[in-house]
């Protein structure tokens, strides 16, 4: 029987950053991932959305060796 991935979203908690986590979190589950409310051993990927702090935490977490995928809440402020 085939195994879900694990996958966890973690995200800062301004709205952008919890809209863009729903959005997530429905194409990963319709693309067969499951994903799980809280961060645990059997996680094979974390998602960290949000700005310099939340990023921060997502290396912090890579440097741990678990997978990580950095998600900017927002590049508007990047672009002028």
């Amino acid at each position: 029987m085939y195994k879900k991935e694990k996958v966890f979203i973690y995200s800062n908690p301004l709205q952008v950053s919890l809209d863009l986590k729903t959005i997530l979190e429905e194409k990963l589950q319709r693309a067969g991932f499951q994903v799980v409310p809280e961060l645990d051993s059997d996680t094979s990927l974390i998602f960290c959305i949000g700005g310099d702090g939340t990023l921060t935490s997502g290396r912090d977490y890579s440097r741990m060796g678990l997978r990580v995928m950095g998600v900017p809440k927002t590049i508007d402020n990047d672009l002028n």
